[in-house]
């Protein structure tokens, strides 16, 4: 089993990179469901504070603003992976 988690910038400066960022996405989560079985995907917005969405649809229509915080995107995805995801368990 494994895990694949996106995390996206949210704040405004991303909004002119964001159709590129969709389709990458798209893509990547296309590829890995072809070619292999047994993974989950998770999304992870963060901006001034890190949120974990519900599934992808929650992910693209998220709202851009506030400021940039990476270390609440990549705290929120660590929390994840431990709370959720035991390195014993899963790849990640």
């Amino acid at each position: 089993k494994a895990v694949v988690v996106f995390v996206m910038d949210a704040s405004g400066s991303v909004g002119a990179y964001l159709d590129a960022f969709k389709r990458f996405v798209n893509d990547m989560e296309a590829l890995v469901r072809y070619n292999y079985k047994g993974f989950d995907f998770r999304f992870i917005v963060f901006d001034h504070a890190a949120h974990l969405l519900k599934n992808r649809d929650e992910f693209f229509k998220f709202q851009l603003g506030g400021g940039t915080d990476y270390s609440a995107g990549i705290n929120r995805a660590k929390k994840l992976f431990e709370d959720d995801y035991p390195r014993a368990a899963w790849d990640r």
